[in-house]
């Protein structure tokens, strides 16, 4: 994977977490649940892609994780 793709995917979880949270301020019969529910999940999915295409940063002295 391209990492230099990785703020793009970012910006867009970021957006989609403010839309979650402007939808979870109104009531909750007001709320568009199934919207919700795909959304979420599509910011679950890019949290994890995001994670997977992070470059492991090692310690040059022990070889342990920063």
């Amino acid at each position: 994977m391209i990492t230099s793709f990785i703020p793009v995917f970012e910006d867009n979880m970021n957006k989609l977490k403010r839309e979650i949270e402007e939808e979870l301020k109104r009531a909750k019969t007001d709320r568009r649940r199934d919207w919700l529910k795909k959304t979420l999940r599509e910011v679950r999915d890019t949290r994890k892609l995001i994670k997977e295409a992070r470059p492991d940063v090692v310690c040059p002295h022990c070889g342990g994780k920063l």
